[in-house]
């Protein structure tokens, strides 16, 4: 049952978040904010700073288990796997070594987009939208942007990933072929 009311209103600050991020992408459209949608802003900002509460507290924790399985991925898979494919001296070695790289890049670039985001994010909280409901249309826009920039970080991770899982299978293959 308690699930169920967590759930509930889950989905209610969901909606309280999307109306306003509505009213601020139609006002966007039209570059300037009129007074009707300042008002509006000014209305539902603190149900909207609720839900971003609620987006704030999952994101933390999406967050940690991110970094984690990344750091974990490149200290106790890669970074052992390149050792030893250098000790026995296999031809992709400069490649693995330069896909690293791109992957350990990516990570990074990821670690310091989420800091900027949760910074804002955190710094919409503390805001008396109520009182400053332009700043916290800003704010909003700039959240869905580093949103955005988190998602390509992902992506660009996942694929240099896989690009590092290809290099490993062609490797494999052509041990097995000698064998």
């Amino acid at each position: 049952m308690k699930f169920l009311a967590q759930k509930r209103l889950m989905i209610i600050a969901m909606l309280t978040v999307a109306f306003v991020v509505s009213a601020t992408a139609v006002a966007a459209e039209q570059s300037t904010l009129t007074s009707s949608h300042i008002n509006k802003i000014r209305q539902n900002c603190v149900a909207a700073q609720v839900a971003l509460q609620r987006v704030q507290y999952n994101d933390v924790a999406i967050r940690i288990n991110r970094g984690q399985a990344y750091d974990a991925l490149l200290t106790k898979f890669i970074a052992p796997f390149n050792s030893r494919a250098a000790l026995n001296r296999l031809s992709e070695v400069d490649l693995l070594t330069a896909k690293t790289e791109v992957i350990e890049a990516h990570v990074e670039q990821f670690k310091k987009d989420y800091v900027k985001y949760e910074d804002t994010l955190s710094e919409s909280l503390r805001m008396k939208c109520q009182d400053r409901p332009v700043a916290f249309y800003d704010a909003l826009g700039t959240i869905r942007e580093l949103r955005a920039a988190l998602s390509a970080d992902t992506k660009a991770v996942q694929t240099a990933i896989e690009d590092y899982e290809v290099i490993v299978g062609h490797m494999r293959k052509t041990i097995e072929e000698n064998q």
